[in-house]
């Protein structure tokens, strides 16, 4: 977790992110002003289970998700055991319109966050290939 955490501090220049979850992993994204933009991507690798489950995209057919949270909520749930633990996270989204859940337990003690989605902002395409 402090890896996780260590980075969205990192992308943690605007209140609100998209998020992009497909069979490769969670892209993080959070653009300032239409000026700068920020992307992380977690593989599939870095979590200890990944499932995504197959046709439960947001659009049909896809496996694909996207959608838009306060960047600083999901920090402070992920930190609400401070840096001394060592808690294990389940991270949970069934689809769009749905919120985001995050389930911590550490030493036997079990918090449950509930953070609302947005749809995704729309972001720059950045294309340096062509320049």
């Amino acid at each position: 977790i402090k890896h996780l955490l260590s980075l969205l501090k990192t992308l943690n220049i605007k209140e609100r992110a998209n998020f992009f979850i497909s069979t490769n992993g969670i892209k993080v994204t959070v653009e300032d002003c239409k000026a700068m933009q920020l992307s992380a991507l977690l593989q599939q690798s870095f979590f200890d289970d990944f499932i995504l489950r197959p046709g439960r995209g947001d659009d049909e057919g896809s496996d694909d998700l996207a959608f838009n949270i306060s960047l600083t909520v999901l920090i402070n749930c992920l930190d609400m055991f401070g840096d001394s633990a060592f808690p294990h996270v389940k991270i949970c989204y069934q689809g769009y319109g749905n919120p985001l859940l995050l389930f911590n337990e550490v030493q036997g003690v079990m918090s449950e966050c509930t953070i609302t989605t947005r749809e995704v902002e729309d972001c720059l395409d950045f294309n340096f290939a062509n320049a």
